[in-house]
């Protein structure tokens, strides 16, 4: 992780950053070793061979990468991207394995991108993204789910309201749901009667008011 940087510190900084990584330069016999990058995306832009990465607080470092992974990057995180490039606040964390050549290039191996609200709580749609600047509005706990490996179709709770006595589910339908997700929805509603429920329908209207909020919402 690239620690602040401070125009006043530069060649510290750079002597620091070069140390941090001797480790991974190639040895002259046995493996590769590679080091784990975590930062945010300040830009990808066009290079000779391929693309380079730009890191928020690594200026004049550049991580490189190659046709291959720049497309997959593209198909695979299309929407991350999208979001990103739509929404000036956000921030794109990436976390990337890289080792360096002989000429202390950097070159990145394998690489994940996950977008985040300004606040730096993760969100998957516009309409997640409007949930998540509204509950940051609020002066009610809420805790942020997590998808990971759950596929797109899957409904889950997009978060959870810490409301007392009882704590609201918050659940996103999306434009694209059917018959089937509202099943499964149901049957995940019913799976948890500790918790009640919000549901947002995206496709028929604007996002109701949170639970707690001055009139009230669609808690069930």
């Amino acid at each position: 992780m690239p620690e602040p940087f401070r125009s006043a510190d530069k060649i510290a900084i750079e002597q620091r950053r070069g140390q941090a990584l001797a480790p991974a330069l190639p040895p002259k016999s046995g493996p590769r070793k590679l080091m784990i990058l975590v930062g945010e995306v300040k830009e990808f832009s066009p290079a000779r061979g391929g693309h380079k990465l730009i890191v928020k607080h690594m200026p004049g470092f550049v991580f490189l990468l190659d046709e291959s992974l720049h497309r997959r990057l593209q198909t695979r995180f299309e929407t991350k991207m999208a979001l990103w490039s739509a929404d000036e606040a956000s921030h794109l964390v990436a976390i990337a394995t890289f080792g360096l050549t002989p000429a202390v290039l950097a070159v990145i191996e394998e690489m994940a991108i996950m977008v985040v609200a300004e606040n730096w709580v993760p969100y998957e749609s516009a309409y997640e993204k409007k949930l998540v600047d509204a509950l940051a509005r609020t002066r009610e706990r809420s805790m942020k789910g997590l998808r990971y490996n759950l596929p797109l179709d899957r409904p889950t709770a997009t978060a959870i309201l810490q409301t007392q006595p009882r704590p609201v589910g918050l659940h996103n339908v999306p434009p694209s749901s059917d018959g089937t997700y509202e099943e499964t929805l149901s049957e995940l509603i019913a799976s948890r009667p500790e918790f009640d429920s919000w549901i947002w329908r995206t496709a028929d209207s604007e996002m109701p008011t949170l639970p707690g909020q001055q009139d009230g919402g669609p808690v069930i």
